[in-house]
């Protein structure tokens, strides 16, 4: 369901319990997920942003249209977000003649919750979000590593609580 909003020169059809929101605004809530909540390791993004059914996919797994909150879900419980390190390495850009945001540099360490703390190494890559082609509300988030996924995995060390990678804030 979807509810009409009239805005200075424009009538939006914004889906029900989402945000109506300017490229700008979204823009700076997305880098706001990203530098503030660590969404990328911890699941905590700006639901009203996204659509329910947003697609995700990274190097390793695509995840499908599993919805909103399952990947939220997934995320939160696969890695410590405390423990686990983000970092932008560049800027973020908004397309909107293309409908995308482009992280267009970040590097990450991700911290397990498992016994012994497993975490990777230090990775980078990018991420793309796709817009709806009517509406700001993102509708596919698509990271792509600089590494192999084989590699990234192949390097994870278990027990290893002196790992302090230098960079991240």
């Amino acid at each position: 369901m979807s509810v009409a909003l009239c805005t200075p020169n424009t009538l939006a059809l914004v889906p029900a319990g989402k945000a109506n929101v300017s490229g700008t605004e979204l823009l700076e809530i997305v880098k706001e997920d990203f530098i503030k909540r660590k969404y990328l390791v911890t699941g905590a993004l700006t639901k009203t942003v996204y659509s329910d059914h947003c697609h995700f996919a990274d190097s390793r797994d695509d995840f499908g249209d599993i919805g909103l909150d399952n990947w939220s879900r997934a995320v939160s419980f696969l890695f410590d977000g405390e423990k686990s390190k983000l970092a932008l390495t560049d800027d973020v850009v908004l397309d909107e003649a293309a409908r995308t945001i482009t992280f267009t540099g970040w590097k990450q360490v991700d911290v397990f919750r498992l016994p012994g703390s497993p975490h990777t190494p230090v990775f980078t890559g990018h991420t793309v979000l796709t817009l709806d082609p009517l509406e700001n509300i993102v509708i596919d988030h698509t990271e792509t590593w600089d590494q192999k996924p084989d590699a990234v995995s192949g390097a994870i060390k278990f027990f290893d609580n002196s790992f302090d990678p230098p960079g991240f804030n």
